[in-house]
């Protein structure tokens, strides 16, 4: 992302690149019964760039060919997108103290018995 970045640099006056991973395991009983388990991964990459005050963007869920990225990216600004803005300088988002990384350890059968284990305490 970093060369992606930099050739976007080159040929914008602001650029940025957004990624974003995100996993979902989900499980969900109805009427006190095991409905549903799913599981799933969602990535993607978006470039944002602005040059002689238009838009230019474009999204991938996958960074296979940063150039095609770029080149989506650059022919958006053909739809003259006003962006009389700056965008917003580069940051480490805090750290977020709510989290527990014990929760990427859950398997699916540890949130069966779980959530068949809570029914139980709430059909009492």
């Amino acid at each position: 992302m970093e060369r992606l970045l930099k050739k976007a640099v080159a040929v914008s006056d602001q650029s940025e690149v957004y990624s974003q991973e995100q996993t979902v395991d989900r499980v969900s009983f109805e009427n006190g019964e095991l409905k549903d388990i799913e599981s799933r991964r969602l990535s993607g990459v978006s470039l944002r760039l602005i040059r002689d005050e238009r838009l230019g963007v474009a999204f991938t869920r996958n960074l296979l060919n940063p150039e095609a990225l770029l080149q989506n990216a650059l022919e958006t600004l053909r739809g003259e997108v006003e962006a009389r803005y700056r965008l917003p300088e580069p940051f480490s988002p805090p750290e977020d103290r709510a989290y527990d990384p014990a929760i990427e350890a859950l398997s699916g059968t540890r949130m069966v018995e779980e959530g068949r284990r809570i029914i139980g305490i709430l059909s009492e």
